[in-house]
Formats: C-alpha cells, sequence, structure tokens
C-alpha cells in the first residue's frame, strides 16, 4: 500500500511540476497605422525580460532599419559618414527594427537606445512562436550596459519583419507603428 502511494505522489509530482513550471511570454499588440493597406493590421510581439516596457501604456513611432548594421552588433555611430542609419526625418520617435542574430538581443537594444530609439523591435530569422528576448546569463557583459536600457523592446515573428522592412524599401512613405503595452498578457 505504501508503495502504491509513494507512486502516486511520484506522479502527482511530476504533473504540478510539468504544469507550474510552464514558460510564460508577455505578449503586447502592435497596429501597423501607416500605410494604409497592410495586412493583418496588427501583430502580436514577445516583450523583452530587460529594459522599461511602458506598462499600461502606448507609443506611437515611425519604424527605421539600417541596411549596414541590420543586426546591431555594433554602435551605429561607426558608420560611414553619409549613412544615416534612420533615414528618416520624422519627428515621431524612432522604433528601431533589427534582425536577430550574431549578438545578444541586449546589446542590440543599448546600441539602439544610444542611437536615439525609443524602442527596438527584432525580426525573429526563424519561423517559430514568440519567444521572450531573454537577458544573457553570463555575468560577463561589458561595463554593466544591460543595467543602463531604459527603452522596451519585443521580438516580432519572422513575417512580420518581413512585411516591414519591405513597406520601408519602397521608401515612399512613413511607416507608423503603434505599440501597445496596455494589454499585457501571458501566453
Amino acid at each position: 500500500m505504501s508503495r502504491n502511494l509513494l507512486s502516486i505522489i511520484v506522479i502527482v509530482s511530476i504533473v504540478v511540476v510539468n504544469v507550474n513550471g510552464r514558460y510564460v511570454v508577455k505578449k503586447n499588440r502592435i497596429k501597423i497605422l501607416y500605410p494604409y493597406g497592410i495586412m493583418p493590421e496588427e501583430h502580436d510581439a514577445a516583450v523583452a525580460d530587460f529594459g522599461i516596457p511602458l506598462d499600461g501604456g502606448a507609443m506611437v513611432g515611425s519604424v527605421m532599419y539600417s541596411q549596414k548594421n541590420s543586426h546591431a552588433c555594433k554602435p551605429f555611430d561607426a558608420f560611414e559618414k553619409d549613412e544615416q542609419p534612420f533615414g528618416s526625418n520624422s519627428t515621431r520617435p524612432i522604433i528601431l527594427l533589427v534582425d536577430r542574430g550574431n549578438c545578444f538581443f541586449t546589446l542590440k537594444v543599448y546600441y539602439g537606445m544610444q542611437a536615439g530609439a525609443a524602442a527596438v523591435l527584432v525580426a525573429d530569422d526563424r519561423y517559430e512562436p514568440l519567444k521572450t528576448l531573454e537577458s544573457p546569463k553570463e555575468i560577463f557583459y561589458e561595463d554593466r550596459y544591460i543595467d543602463k536600457i531604459k527603452i522596451p523592446s519585443a521580438l516580432i515573428d519572422r513575417a512580420f519583419g518581413e512585411t516591414l522592412k519591405a513597406a520601408l524599401q519602397k521608401g515612399e512613405e512613413d511607416v507608423v507603428l503603434k505599440l501597445y503595452w496596455s494589454d499585457l498578457m501571458p501566453n
């Protein structure tokens, strides 16, 4: 009898750990305000576990993307003088679009913040469910830059990233997004 009871306790413990140990991804919403006609109009984004999300708020800004520093793994002031990393004269806050890969998410966001971005969106390079942008677990990061990140950032899926890049390549219109943190929801 005690052996059966022990087996039941072990099985229940495994089930409870698996249910409670689920990884939670906090998502916010992004709405394309301009140009009109880009479908779908609203998208999910996975909020980073570093930086400062605008809990309960929203931000409207112009999307910018740098061809020469698309991964944002080096400071934006390291460009040749004729390169305009953000390429827009918009008076709206800058929402920097960068590609995933080649360096830590935190470094991408830090360099974007240093260049004047109000938020950073990291476009995934794979077709996969959204994941939280995480701080590196290693403690060797240089100059403790992670602690200096004061802007929000999020991971967007590959298809949405490609849609934004295609709209930016047309170069005729500003690409304007609204980022919502008012409906943060764990998934």
